[in-house]
């Protein structure tokens, strides 16, 4: 079940990095 939840936490932490890459003002990545 650990792999599951790794692997579901690793998704939503990629299109982060790739949204906070493309959007053109990183409000929360800002901080």
């Amino acid at each position: 079940m650990s792999a599951i939840v790794q692997m579901r936490g690793s998704i939503p932490l990629f299109w982060s990095q790739e949204a906070g890459r493309l959007s053109p003002k990183p409000d929360i990545f800002g901080k």
